[in-house]
């Protein structure tokens, strides 16, 4: 069973945030915003077609804060 979950085009700076915001395009993930806030990632999720949030529960806002 593969769980891994690849992102096309996510930035190196992308894996330092609590949440990633991706469009579900094709049968892919396509990057579009990383954020620190989950008000903002879900604001951001709303405004825009076929979005997915992915929470790295590891990471409270933003790794080095």
């Amino acid at each position: 069973m593969n769980n891994i979950i690849t992102i096309n085009n996510k930035p190196d700076f992308a894996k330092d945030y609590e949440f990633i915001v991706a469009r579900y395009i094709g049968g892919e993930y396509w990057f579009y915003g990383a954020y620190s806030d989950g008000f903002k990632a879900d604001k951001v999720a709303s405004e825009i077609f076929d979005a997915v949030i992915f929470h790295n529960v590891r990471i409270q806002g933003k790794r080095g804060n």
